[in-house]
């Protein structure tokens, strides 16, 4: 039962009180729950990303995305370190709220709003582009925006429920995504990855101006939005000092083969300008397409007639995950401000049955359908996209500077190493 509580506004105005209706999280995931979640934020990523940022990248893509992924394995640090020593919804905003007080968290919580509301946007609209492959009807924009905004409203039903039901759906789906990206790994890599080539298109015409390749960089960087996604459910985990840490490590180990190797693979089956003319909504779509003949024992095998299907299925399911990944970060950012006052505290109003937050829910999702219908384009999402996460980092390795400078004596279950 909900309950009123007296709570204060802050360390710096503890004379300040306000009545919210509010009551706890519960405490219901695991390691498997966290993990699917930041996997299918970050992981599906390539679904999108990958033709998003070769339009500044180009032949150096890999080279953007390895770039990101060094700044990604600093950051999973950071937010295993912080989200481990203090378990609760808010992700950066909570972080700079304990290192520099609300103006900064304040700062941080709207840019991730920004993040969280896109994420939902770009990956729903992104899983309805691979739906076409199934149905071409969804290929004419009317359709795929009206496709989209039914996805995200299936999603908030689905989380309306509770986020046991969302995760236990998202580690089933992220289980097979991992099975077939494997698969799709090792066979490309066996079979068209080609050095030579790669380095050829670097050479010849597809080397991006520096510009252009910082751009890429920092659209690359912002695929890995899912570590703040996991920070945020960090309230509902069960034994978060030892569970938010080996969730994080495995999510980054994941991402990193996948990423990279795929972008690889990408770059050795089609030129550049060939992604981002023919494939840029869906281009992992592309990469199966192109993928070449085989001889097995005398018998020949088109791996494009399994890929692209395969894949195709893969892309809906696992961006429809994201865009849950995005409803369920998002929805507890807007809980975690509105229970720290930095915004009404009407949003943070559990669900007098399911304990969710449904009123952030309903804002969450409800803001992402106004952009899906006002941007309708990916680049463009995707250009919208790239602040909140690149200002939520920042402010995330500064509070772990600032924790450990202002309270040495912390409890840590996880030290960020170096």
């Amino acid at each position: 039962m909900n309950e009123r509580q007296t709570i204060d506004l802050s360390d710096e105005d503890k004379r300040r009180v306000v009545t919210l209706d509010k009551g706890t999280l519960r405490r219901t995931l695991g390691v498997r729950h966290l993990f699917s979640i930041g996997y299918a934020d970050v992981g599906s990523s390539i679904y999108y990303a990958l033709g998003v940022t070769t339009i500044w990248a180009m032949g150096a893509t890999p080279f953007a995305f390895l770039i990101a992924g060094i700044f990604f394995v600093c950051t999973v640090f950071t937010y295993a370190e912080l989200s481990a020593a203090s378990p609760e919804a808010g992700g950066s905003a909570a972080f700079a709220r304990k290192a520099f007080g609300d103006v900064l968290s304040f700062v941080a919580g709207w840019a991730l709003l920004l993040s969280y509301i896109m994420t939902i946007a770009i990956s729903a609209y992104a899983a309805m582009a691979y739906l076409g492959y199934f149905w071409p009807a969804l290929r004419v924009d009317e359709f795929h925006i009206t496709a989209t905004l039914i996805l995200i409203g299936l999603l908030l039903l689905l989380n309306l429920l509770g986020v046991g039901a969302s995760a236990g759906l998202s580690w089933g789906l992220c289980l097979v995504s991992v099975v077939i990206q494997a698969v799709l790994l090792t066979v490309g890599w066996f079979t068209v990855v080609d050095l030579g080539r790669f380095w050829s298109q670097i050479q010849w015409g597809a080397m991006p101006t520096w510009p252009n390749f910082i751009r890429g960089i920092s659209v690359a960087m912002v695929a890995y939005t899912g570590v703040e996604a996991m920070s945020q459910m960090a309230e509902e985990v069960r034994n978060p000092a030892r569970s938010v840490p080996r969730a994080y490590l495995l999510a980054m180990a994941a991402v990193l083969v996948f990423s990279l190797g795929i972008s690889m693979i990408g770059m050795s089956v089609m030129s550049p300008h060939t992604m981002v003319r023919d494939w840029l909504n869906n281009p992992m779509a592309g990469i199966a397409a192109h993928m070449p003949n085989i001889t097995i024992a005398g018998q020949g095998i088109a791996l494009r007639k399994f890929f692209t299907p395969a894949i195709a299925i893969l892309g809906v399911l696992l961006l429809a995950v994201a865009a849950n990944a995005g409803v369920v970060g998002g929805s507890r950012l807007f809980y975690s401000l509105g229970s720290h006052f930095q915004m009404t505290s009407t949003v943070a109003r559990l669900h007098h049955r399911f304990r969710t937050p449904y009123v952030a829910l309903s804002l969450c999702t409800g803001v992402a359908a106004v952009v899906i219908v006002m941007v309708r384009r990916l680049e463009r999402l995707a250009d919208v996209y790239v602040f909140g996460p690149m200002l939520a980092f920042v402010l995330a390795h500064l509070s772990l500077i600032a924790s450990r400078i202002k309270q040495p004596d912390m409890p840590r279950p996880y030290r960020a190493p170096l």
